[in-house]
Parts: structure tokens; sequence; C-alpha cells
């Protein structure tokens, strides 16, 4: 197989190189997939490491001021503390330790970064802040099935974050970038459990993701799992939610989605936090598309105005959390102004 090449020039999030180092840093198994393109780098190579330990070890020694890429799918890492590190550094993570990765996704994955928007996904993130800050709630609408539900998003006990944008020095970001996720829990003590205030109906239909936390697990289960879950790409599935918990009874199923809807209530039955709505997510990178396999990096889908995912369960809260990425979901302010979903150039 041909080797995938690096340009960490292309990169946009990196910025400026010049007077800079690159570090690729990856597994052994990978030692001979890669070929990196020094462009106006001072230096340019790859470092190895197989565990948290020796990753950390590495990370410490780098040269500086460095650009690092993280591409780590046999072993999850652990970064060092913010003393440690300085600011004197850009790092950004592919992520795909804690799902299914192979060769030509992450190849592929390497050429969305370098095709990304940052200037269009920036745009797009002020509108939708600048829009959901003036509306009292945001609606959520399936453009097919009609299911709608209400989340009553101004509130002080959510966590708002964004992976876009330029990285600043001291900072890391999750790529390929372009997401906005809601979260209502992280400042919460581990066993408290704050609910994300949405109520109505939500429709569950269109790519999944089963990310699995540090716990022990068993990959074929993780893939069970997946593998179930994805007949949503064939079937839709509704379901009633009530301040941010899913009725485990489902309003309607379609026969194409019965094996999604059979995984979903084993999951409720062994661990009810399933039944929480952990995370609303807005994918927006419309520079690429979802791969049809279980891809953590698909979570930044952006289809053609941006796209949402529900979260349901929460590493390492819960064994895994899943995310179901709805392309037919539109959002809503409350006058109607459609801020997500759909196709721009028709609204």
């Amino acid at each position: 197989m041909q080797q995938i090449q690096i340009n960490p020039h292309l990169y946009k999030q990196f910025g400026e190189n010049k007077g800079c180092h690159f570090r690729l840093l990856t597994n052994s198994q990978l030692k001979d997939s890669f070929t990196i393109n020094k462009g106006d780098y001072e230096s340019a190579e790859l470092s190895l490491f197989d565990t948290a330990k020796d990753f950390k070890q590495i990370v410490l020694s780098l040269p500086r001021p460095i650009h690092i890429l993280i591409i780590s799918p046999y072993c999850m890492t652990e970064f060092p503390r913010d003393e440690e590190m300085g600011e004197d550094y850009k790092l950004m993570t592919l992520p795909c330790s804690s799902s299914e990765i192979d060769l030509e996704s992450i190849r592929y994955y390497l050429e969305v970064m370098e095709r990304t928007d940052l200037d269009a996904q920036k745009e797009w993130s002020n509108n939708f802040f600048a829009v959901a800050e003036k509306s009292k709630h945001l609606k959520f609408v399936d453009t097919e099935t009609k299911t709608e539900a209400t989340f009553y998003h101004m509130s002080d006990e959510y966590e708002w974050f964004e992976q876009l944008g330029m990285i600043p020095w001291g900072g890391q970001q999750f790529v390929p970038s372009g997401e906005i996720s809601v979260f209502s829990l992280f400042h919460n003590p581990p066993g408290a459990v704050k609910n994300i205030n949405i109520t109505g109906e939500i429709t569950f239909s269109g790519y999944s993701i089963v990310n699995s936390g540090n716990p022990s697990f068993l990959e074929q289960d993780r893939e069970r799992i997946y593998n179930k879950l994805s007949s949503l790409m064939k079937g839709k599935i509704i379901f009633e939610i009530q301040e941010g918990r899913l009725n485990p009874k489902a309003v309607h199923c379609d026969k194409e989605a019965q094996e999604a809807y059979d995984i979903l209530q084993s999951l409720f039955e062994v661990d009810s936090r399933y039944n929480l709505l952990w995370e609303i997510g807005f994918g927006a990178n419309t520079n690429m598309e979802a791969l049809q396999a279980n891809r953590t990096p698909n979570e930044v889908y952006g289809h053609r105005n941006g796209c949402i995912h529900w979260g349901l369960g929460l590493t390492p809260r819960t064994q895994y959390h899943l995310d179901i990425i709805c392309p037919n979901t539109i959002v809503m302010d409350d006058q109607g102004t459609i801020i997500t979903g759909g196709d721009k150039k028709k609204l």
C-alpha cells in the first residue's frame, strides 16, 4: 500500500510554521505507513510510542516551538499537565483509539484536514451563537418524520465547546475540525447527573459512532453494537424525550431499524444512564462526507449547513459513548429561522 503523505504546512489550524518543528506521533504498527513533507519546518519527523508512559516522555522531550499531530489507533494517550508542557506548542489529534479505523480512513481524514475551510466554519459558528443567544429556545425538527423537540439552551448548567478555528499556542484540537457541542455535567461531581433540558420527540436516523472508554471491553462487542446501530442508515426510530431523558419505549420504529432499537433496549436495561441525552453536537465540517463505518471523526460531519448528532452515554462514566448523526434534523430559533441543517442555498 502506498504511504500516506503528511503535509503539516497545509493544516491551517497550525498557522505560520517558519521557525517551528513538526512531529507526527504514532504507534510502532504504523512506522512504515507515513512520509512527511518537511516544507518550511526546521525539522519534520516521526516519533513512535506504544504506551501512555512512552507518549508522555516523548512529548516532553520534543524541540520547541513545535506543531504536533497524534495518530494513535493502538494506544490511548494521557497528555502531560499544562505546567509541564508550557505554551510553545500546538497539538492536533486525529481521534481513532476509541473506535475503529484503517489506513484508508486515516488518509481520507488527512485530506479533509487539508481542504477544511476554517473561515467558513468560524463564520457559521459566529452566526450560530449570534442567533441562539437571542432566542428563548431552540427547536429540533426532523424534515421527514416531522418530530419536534424544544431545547431550553439558555442555562448556566451547560458547558459549550468549540472544536474549530486556529489553534492558539498551548492549545489542542481534535481534527478534522468543525464542531460545536453542549454538555450538562462537566462541573458536577461524578455521582451527579444533570439533564439537558430538551422535551418533545426526536428521530434517530443516520450514521452511528460507538466510542469505548478505558475499562476493559472486547472489540467484537463494540463492533456488534455498531453493526446493529448502523441499521439507522436504513430506518428510523422515534423516541419521546422529557427534560433530556428518553422514554425507552419508542413511539415508532421502522422495521429496517429494528436491530438498532433492540441494541438500544439492551443498553437501557443494563445501564439506565443510556436513557439520558448527555450531549447535543453540531457538526460544521462541510468539506467531508461521513464514512459508512465506525469512525469517530464522522462526528464533525457538517452535511450542507451543519448537522446535529445526539450523544448517549459518556465515557468514562459509561462503557460506551454513542453518537447518532442525523442529517435530516434541522435546528431553528424561536422565530423559525433555520440555523443548522437543511441546504443553506435554498433557505
